[in-house]
């Protein structure tokens, strides 16, 4: 991958690069391992004028969260944009089909007694089957 990214600035010193991953199948043959290496995922962005903490390592959020991300780091400042999630930078808890993650814990979302967040989770998921049906 390095010398993919090397030939790539070389043609365009300007490309961003985002580089994430997918953790189905990563723990798929252990028997105890914790949620959080389970279900954490790498995600780097790499380019010219993104700062090496651009992101705090305690940051949480999901894939749903990169192309906000990515709006604020490529968009004129002042331009706005409609996300359902907030950027990675301004996240501080996330989920996906079946977990949580708030205040540094990470649970199954049948266990979620933040009522808020739940209410959040599910109004999420609702805009975004009403967006997926009617093709907007």
């Amino acid at each position: 991958m390095g010398e993919f990214i090397r030939q790539v600035q070389k043609d365009d010193p300007s490309t961003l690069f985002v580089v994430t991953g997918d953790h189905v199948e990563r723990f798929n043959f252990a028997t105890d391992v914790s949620l959080w290496a389970l279900s954490g995922i790498p995600c780097y962005f790499y380019g010219d004028g993104v700062r090496q903490d651009f992101l705090d390592e305690q940051m949480v959020g999901s894939h749903l969260q990169i192309a906000p991300t990515l709006a604020e780091l490529i968009l004129p400042t002042g331009r706005s944009y409609t996300s359902l999630l907030p950027p990675l930078m301004e996240s501080d808890r996330a989920f996906n089909h079946r977990l949580y993650i708030e205040d540094g814990e990470i649970g199954e979302q049948k266990n979620l007694t933040d009522e808020d967040f739940r209410d959040d989770i599910e109004a999420a998921r609702t805009i975004a089957s009403w967006v997926v049906m009617h093709d907007q």
